[in-house]
């Protein structure tokens, strides 16, 4: 439902981006899960993006990870962040 209410407030035919890092190995453990409980992922085939690819593209530096490493919480607000900062320097 967040999914879906997430793309509602995009354009005709746009989708919402999964940024992970890397979507190879993420979207794959979500994938499952969703096939677990027989739900069709919510997101659009193309949707998955590499947050390496961003950082490389924005060409910065990684910020310092808040919280614990490869717990998955927190390293999905860290690469929120990180993606936001990406973002930031490509504007300017």
């Amino acid at each position: 439902d967040w999914w879906k209410d997430v793309e509602s407030g995009l354009s005709t035919g746009d989708y919402a981006r999964f940024w992970a890092k890397p979507p190879s190995f993420d979207e794959v453990l979500l994938k499952a899960a969703f096939d677990i409980v027989g739900i069709k992922v919510p997101w659009h085939y193309r949707a998955p993006r590499c947050v390496r690819t961003i950082l490389d593209l924005a060409q910065i530096d990684e910020r310092p990870m808040e919280g614990i490493p490869h717990f998955a919480l927190d390293d999905a607000i860290h690469q929120a962040h990180v993606v936001c900062d990406a973002y930031k320097a490509l504007r300017s």
